[in-house]
């Protein structure tokens, strides 16, 4: 099937939203201990958190966390720009524990992007999302996209220095080079 524009896989915690903080913020509030996103240099908090991450694991279960949880600064106009450039679908992996996590995601994503629900894949393996281009932070996620010989953008995060993928270190790269990929005759192949 060829799809009539770009399909753009888009993340949506370490890109779109800023889950790190909000769970950092939860642990010092509930511990008084304080950590920052520089001090997460591993994708996993718990690495990061250690004996609090009992404390972290409890917040991230809570009803209403995923609905709540606060926009980077500039990615809600990001969205819309990259909507210029192609079809963008939100491929988010649910936080099983949570079992309200996907359907606070959805809402989390119509609120601050509009996204119809047939715009939001939750899904755990992404090399299963027949998109064109990955935008990520996660990096088993980029490593296994990255495998499938299609392009990735690897949002610049303390937690995936080594990751594949090019780097953006903010809204307008990931613009840009999203552009440019989309440009490219092999970005322009059916990714099936």
């Amino acid at each position: 099937m060829i799809h009539p524009q770009p399909v753009i896989g888009l993340d949506v915690d370490g890109v779109l939203a800023d889950l790190v903080q909000a769970v950092l913020d939860a642990v010092h509030q509930r511990t008084g201990k304080r950590f920052f996103p520089e001090d997460v240099q591993r994708f996993d908090l718990k690495s990061t958190l250690g004996e609090l991450w009992t404390v972290a694991h409890d917040v991230l279960t809570q009803p209403d966390f995923a609905r709540s949880l606060p926009p980077y600064p500039y990615a809600i106009e990001g969205v819309h720009r990259l909507r210029q450039l192609g079809r963008v679908v939100f491929v988010t992996t649910p936080f099983a524990p949570n079992p309200t996590w996907s359907h606070e995601r959805s809402q989390w994503l119509e609120h601050h992007t509009g996204a119809p629900h047939h715009d939001i894949a939750h899904i755990t393996d992404k090399t299963l999302f027949c998109g064109h281009l990955l935008i990520d932070d996660s990096p088993a996620q980029l490593q296994a996209w990255t495998a499938t010989q299609r392009p990735a953008i690897r949002v610049v995060r303390p937690w995936n220095h080594d990751a594949p993928g090019l780097p953006a270190r903010d809204w307008n790269e990931i613009v840009a080079l999203t552009a440019q990929l989309l440009d490219s005759p092999s970005s322009r192949q059916d990714p099936h």
